[in-house]
């Protein structure tokens, strides 16, 4: 976790420091500042909101409810672009005046500062909506097993791919156009990286929810639905069964349904035998589920009835 937390925050200041090793003046290290702490104080709520959604999401898949976990974080989601369309909002008018509005003078009244920070709050709504949305969806990916892709992917896309291209275009920019061009080309390669990790990860948990709910065309013909409604004469749990595992109802004087088909598909023999030859329920073996794995001792193991 303190590595992931490490490869996350890390870049923002790498590109502080690459704007004073770049020569840039106070005025232009004090606008990319500037920025990067109005970024800390936009995405300051959601933290708190996110922590939120990933604990109903984990009670949510403890319970089975896979469903109602995944359509937790799509309207998560859904808040995070809300979030930013008032982050935009918010900053229209110091965005479409340009250098020359006078809002800016509450950052401070050297008009080289208002010169490099009005180019850079066009950034604020997107870095606030990726960093939020990849926060989201990195977390999620992490706490259920995949540490090691969300870590190379904050490696390959920042730090591997964003500081050295990042560098590269804003000492192409200072040498062409002056410092605010500078910190300008370091910026827009930094939301860029955040938009290429929000991709990636929008990508995994997409797959995710994929591998993890099964069609609902197979559920719905044994009597089981993904969402959160029982079905009406079902056993299962409302929204949710442990991913792999079917279990319908069985009809009453008749054959499971499972069972029928996995025997019509060659995964039990006909005539009630499981894999080892015997008949399921009397001695002689194990009772084997489809899936060939031991489920019970047989009577002759145990001295009960299978």
């Amino acid at each position: 976790a303190a590595l992931l937390a490490t490869l996350r925050a890390g870049p923002a200041p790498m590109l502080v420091l690459f704007s004073l090793y770049l020569g840039c003046d106070e005025a232009a290290v004090a606008a990319i500042s500037i920025l990067f702490a109005l970024l800390q104080v936009c995405l300051a709520p959601w933290v708190a909101m996110q922590l939120s959604v990933l604990t109903f999401a984990a009670k949510y898949l403890s319970q089975h409810r896979t469903r109602a976990a995944y359509d937790l974080l799509w309207t998560s989601l859904l808040l995070i672009s809300i979030l930013a369309a008032a982050v935009a909002v918010a900053l229209w008018p110091l965005t479409s005046a340009g250098a020359g509005s006078p809002l800016l003078s509450i950052f401070g009244l050297d008009p080289r500062l208002a010169e490099a920070l009005a180019p850079l709050f066009q950034f604020l709504p997107a870095l606030v909506f990726l960093k939020a949305s990849s926060g989201l969806l990195g977390s999620y990916l992490a706490a259920t097993g995949y540490n090691g892709e969300i870590g190379a992917a904050y490696c390959a896309f920042h730090w591997l791919a964003s500081l050295p291209l990042a560098y590269a275009a804003g000492s192409a920019a200072a040498a062409a156009s002056g410092p605010a061009a500078a910190i300008s080309a370091l910026v827009r390669v930094h939301t860029a990286a955040w938009g290429l990790t929000a991709a990636a990860f929008g990508v995994g948990y997409s797959c995710a929810v994929a591998r993890s709910i099964p069609r609902p065309d197979v559920l719905a013909a044994v009597g089981i639905s993904t969402s959160d409604r029982a079905v009406p004469g079902s056993t299962v749990p409302p929204g949710g069964i442990p991913p792999g595992f079917v279990t319908p109802p069985r009809p009453a004087g008749g054959a499971s349904p499972v069972r029928t088909r996995a025997a019509a598909a060659g995964e039990i023999p006909r005539g009630g035998r499981d894999a080892t030859g015997s008949a399921k329920g009397r001695p002689g073996g194990p009772v084997v589920s489809p899936l060939r794995e031991p489920l019970l001792p047989g009577p002759g193991a145990g001295g009960g009835r299978g």
